[in-house]
């Protein structure tokens, strides 16, 4: 008997390969617990947690989360192992915190829920290390010395960390002000936000003097006070570097969104050459994220300067094949860097105004 092979012969292949992106919008609270064994428990909503039976304190950091509105998916909990006294020994906590990455590493900021300054100290160094953002709040008195270089704050500021933020709070015992502020910003795409200007719900806001005011901002931190009556905001929104919260991870983002977006363009082919046409397919791709940068808000659009000349978002530069080293095209390494500007975010607008019975 024939074989419709013998007339046509079909064989599909699937290119379907498809690198995960990462997540930023998920927060997670770390604490020493006994009531799981698994590192990492996920949570969707507040009554799950209480049904758990998780500590009081964990309860209060999920309760931030999930009061927020608009508020996250889902909130993890991580588990710490603790010793007798059921404390977390700070020279442990870099390993244990890269235990419950090993086990699942879909999330992007975290908490702790003792915030000693050891402790704070040991999250502070293993998140510089890492793609993931710590969060944390400071109630020291000393915070609001401008005097003062022994605090928290003013340690974790000299060390130049960009991932690290210090929201200080004068109820830092009572309750978790940076799980709120994880829980409002983390539903906004990254490049779509910024963390100053946020109302949070759930949470006290602390009463500072202008003096105070200054000097926690000096040192790095960042508040939730009041503005006007019945007016909450968080300011400035910034890690103890400098840099703004938003931009940290907006270029966690992009660095994610071009390296798994390439990688899968790459896996899905048999090969990209090294041509003209092989160089386009790479800049092609970058271009697409870089585009998606704009769309999301994080990199500016192509804007009109007051000369009338076009002002790019982003270039990307790259060779022709032609003129690429031999070693480069034997290593099969290929070198394209691209520029881009940050849309950034207005946060204090300066208005002058005249008043006149005739225009000036």
């Amino acid at each position: 008997m024939g074989s419709l092979n013998q007339i046509v012969n079909v064989n599909i292949a699937l290119s379907t390969t498809s690198v995960p992106r990462g997540v930023f919008g998920v927060p997670m609270i770390i604490a020493p617990l006994t009531t799981f064994t698994e590192r990492v428990r996920v949570y969707f909503d507040y009554n799950a947690a209480q049904e758990d039976g998780l500590p009081a304190d964990v309860l209060k950091a999920l309760s931030a989360v999930f009061s927020q509105t608009p508020r996250p998916q889902m909130c993890k909990v991580g588990r710490l192992e603790a010793d007798t006294e059921g404390k977390v020994v700070a020279t442990t906590l870099a390993a244990q915190l890269t235990a419950i990455q090993a086990e699942d590493a879909n999330w992007y900021g975290f908490a702790l829920t003792e915030r000693t300054a050891a402790l704070q100290m040991a999250a502070a160094e293993w998140a510089e290390t890492q793609t993931k953002m710590f969060f944390t709040s400071c109630a020291e008195a000393a915070v609001t010395d401008a005097s003062s270089k022994e605090d928290t704050l003013s340690q974790l500021a000299a060390k130049n960390y960009l991932r690290t933020a210090v929201i200080v709070d004068k109820h830092a015992a009572e309750q978790y002000l940076e799980m709120a502020w994880m829980g409002r910003c983390f539903t906004i795409a990254p490049g779509g936000e910024t963390w100053a200007l946020k109302q949070l719900s759930g949470v006290q806001a602390s009463d500072w003097s202008a003096t105070e005011q200054q000097t926690i901002l000096k040192k790095g931190g960042n508040t939730f006070e009041r503005f006007a009556p019945q007016i909450y905001l968080t300011t400035p929104g910034k890690v103890v570097s400098g840099e703004w919260v938003d931009v940290i991870r907006f270029r966690d983002w992009l660095a994610d969104a071009i390296q798994t977006s390439l990688s899968t363009m790459m896996i899905n082919r048999n090969k990209v050459p090294y041509t003209d046409g092989g160089i386009a397919l790479i800049v092609n791709n970058l271009t697409g994220c870089l585009i998606e940068g704009q769309r999301v808000g994080g990199i500016a659009p192509d804007e009109i300067d007051a000369e009338g000349n076009n002002v790019k978002g982003f270039v990307v530069t790259y060779p022709r094949s032609v003129d690429v080293s031999f070693q480069d095209k034997a290593d099969r390494i290929l070198n394209l860097s691209f520029s881009a500007r940050l849309a950034g975010a207005i946060h204090l607008t300066n208005i002058n105004g005249n008043l006149s019975y005739e225009l000036q």
